[in-house]
């Protein structure tokens, strides 16, 4: 395959990664998705993207009670959801629920 070829390829592949996590990203913001559903089974599309900025498009959790959830249950808002292992993503989802108004958070799927 040339260089062009696989520039095309790897454009097309980050458009339907964006495009995908922009829709996953409206469900969350207007509810239609938990946030718990997405961190214990993530679409491939979210696998790389950072926990500050997977928690922080739910509506009602902003940078400063994501940045606190990420830093009680010791996981750094820079790694990314793929990365988490199974007892990494109960201490946020923990330490979510430990803030006001947590269990709404977390939970919520209207």
């Amino acid at each position: 395959m040339n260089r062009e070829a696989q520039r095309t390829e790897a454009l097309e592949k980050a458009n339907r990664v964006r495009s995908a996590r922009r829709l996953l990203k409206a469900e969350l913001r207007e509810g239609r998705t938990s946030l718990h559903r997405v961190l214990y089974d993530p679409p491939p599309c979210i696998d790389s993207m950072k926990m500050v900025d997977v928690l922080t498009t739910r509506r009602g959790l902003g940078p400063m009670k994501a940045e606190r959830a990420l830093r009680r249950s010791h996981v750094g808002p820079n790694r990314a959801l793929g990365d988490l292992t199974r007892r990494e993503i109960d201490a946020v989802v923990d330490a979510l629920l430990r803030l006001p108004s947590g269990e709404g958070v977390v939970n919520d799927a209207s």
